[in-house]
């Protein structure tokens, strides 16, 4: 099961940054176009996204380039006090408040440094596909940084609320770091008392880690740590990779937001034939707008799917009487059968609309005006609107060892990179 242990983290120095913390965090890299880059960039010198990703030059080899950049001015940073140490092993406490779909949320979490696992042990579980492209960048990145500098998204259950006790108390201090940004509140705490320490890594030993983002840097943790244990006088330190870890319950509610990421396929021939070929297996509903659809989408119906083309605008819904998991031929569970994302990509695009994806670039969006703005700039365009992927149900397929198809979650927010590092 998970092993789960403080660490030193490197913060900014307060001192050297004015206390500006919103000017140097960033989001997750993955998240960040390149308009974002540059606004980044511009906003200071110490900002992150200088190590997360730094500029491309036309003059990069592969001895001098972005990656060794980074490692280069990682080590600048930390060398002229910009980043600076704490003395003491912590557990850090983040907090964001913010706003999702018209109500105030709060997701409280901690940050630790949590043991890499290999697949067969179980204790740590994924659930969505990884890519290569995204792993090799990464992979580079990390043997120059030697460190992590964003952390992985980890879910625990905890329904006596073991942990919130001493996350609570550590709260009730004024928090070492507490700014704003974008509507979203940051706050960070440190948890110093070793009894405190104990009480949530003794509890999580015998717990199972679900990731919930942050896939591709987990593998690429493990990747490095096993070429770091090939190195003569190899401490040990690669086996860990720092994860933000949160609770959720039972039965789908939890301090999470989960939004849907929808699709827009390209190369897409909306005729006469489309809406009577869905009709074979689903309920198809015209609608006259973009709001109403999105308001029938939300009603908890069942297994329904928003559907945008050249101007109309449909829902289908698939009859409580069907079975996905007869549908579906494939050898994956019922659990990863019965996920709308599982329905959409394997009964819906593959099975009736017979939509090959080396054909038809997929674009994802969380946003559905914006999926349907894109997908009306051609008529060859259609997009296909979701509703979220519930926890439980994530849990139940990674307890399966399944994966789900790519962006199957959008967990929001995101968390920002920034606020602590843990350099080996």
């Amino acid at each position: 099961m998970a092993l789960v242990r403080p660490f030193k983290g490197y913060l900014y120095n307060s001192v050297e940054i004015n206390g500006a913390f919103g000017s140097v965090c960033a989001p997750p890299y993955d998240v960040i176009s390149p308009a974002m880059q540059d606004e980044f960039h511009g906003r200071s010198r110490y900002n992150v996204v200088r190590l997360i990703l730094a500029r491309s030059e036309l003059s990069d080899t592969g001895t001098q380039n972005k990656y060794t950049r980074a490692g280069e001015l990682l080590k600048e940073w930390v060398a002229h006090g910009i980043l600076t140490q704490d003395r003491d092993e912590a557990f850090y406490v983040y907090r964001q408040d913010y706003e999702a779909e018209g109500k105030i949320c709060r997701r409280i979490g901690f940050l630790g440094k949590m043991k890499i696992e290999d697949p067969e042990e179980k204790g740590v579980l994924p659930h969505e596909k990884t890519h290569s492209k995204p792993k090799e960048d990464r992979l580079c990145l990390i043997k120059e940084v030697k460190g992590n500098l964003s952390p992985v998204f980890g879910l625990y259950l905890d329904r006596e609320g073991i942990t919130s006790e001493p996350i609570d108390k550590v709260m009730l201090k004024e928090p070492v770091i507490n700014f704003e940004e974008k509507g979203e509140r940051h706050r960070l705490w440190r948890v110093t008392d070793r009894a405190d320490i104990s009480k949530i890594s003794d509890f999580l030993k015998d717990k199972k880690i679900f990731i919930a983002d942050g896939h591709h840097r987990y593998e690429v943790a493990r990747n490095y740590r096993d070429i770091m244990r090939q190195t003569p006088g190899y401490d040990g330190r690669a086996d860990y990779i720092m994860t933000y870890f949160t609770g959720m319950d039972n039965e789908d509610k939890s301090n999470l937001t989960i939004l849907a990421t929808h699709r827009v396929i390209d190369n897409f021939d909306y005729n006469s034939t489309v809406i009577s070929r869905m009709e074979r297996i689903f309920t198809a509903k015209k609608h006259g707008s973009l709001r109403r659809l999105t308001a029938y989408l939300g009603g908890e119906l069942g297994h329904i799917f928003g559907f945008y083309s050249n101007g109309d605008y449909y829902s289908f819904e698939l009859g409580k009487s069907v079975k996905p998991e007869e549908l579906i031929k494939c050898e994956n569970s019922p659990d990863w059968k019965k996920l709308d994302v599982s329905i959409l990509h394997n009964l819906i695009l593959g099975d009736i609309l017979k939509i090959n994806p080396s054909e038809n670039t997929i674009h994802y969006f969380i946003k559905p005006e914006e999926a349907v703005d894109f997908a009306a700039e051609k008529r060859t365009r259609c997009a296909f609107l979701l509703n979220p992927t519930k926890i439980g149900e994530l849990r139940r397929v990674a307890e399966n060892g399944e994966v789900m198809p790519q962006k199957s979650t959008y967990f929001y927010p995101k968390l920002l990179t920034g606020l602590v590092f843990n350099i080996y």
